[in-house]
């Protein structure tokens, strides 16, 4: 049985299979630790920046401290996911 995309077309449900292969993500949508490290440092990059702008205009308010915090949590994030690759990498070096 082929699988369908959200419109009942086989074509769109394989161009979406690719799409996802391309993302480093596998079958089931689980992205790979490398894949996430790359994400993850280009969510910082663009929270970090967003973070400036609102530091150098000095507004924000609840949205400047809602990006600190998210940005806190990422930079939390990037650190297991990057004891993850290394675990894979090298064994047991992390």
């Amino acid at each position: 049985m082929v699988p369908l995309g959200p419109d009942g077309d086989a074509a769109a449900a394989a161009a979406a299979t690719h799409r996802g292969a391309a993302a480093g993500v596998d079958r089931v949508g689980v992205m790979s630790p490398t894949d996430e490290v790359t994400r993850l440092l280009r969510r910082i990059q663009a929270l970090t920046l967003e973070v400036a702008e609102h530091e150098a205009q000095k507004t924000g308010g609840r949205e400047l401290e809602a990006k600190k915090l998210a940005l806190e949590q990422l930079r939390r994030r990037l650190a297991g996911a990057s004891r993850r690759v290394a675990h894979d990498d090298l064994g047991n070096a992390a």
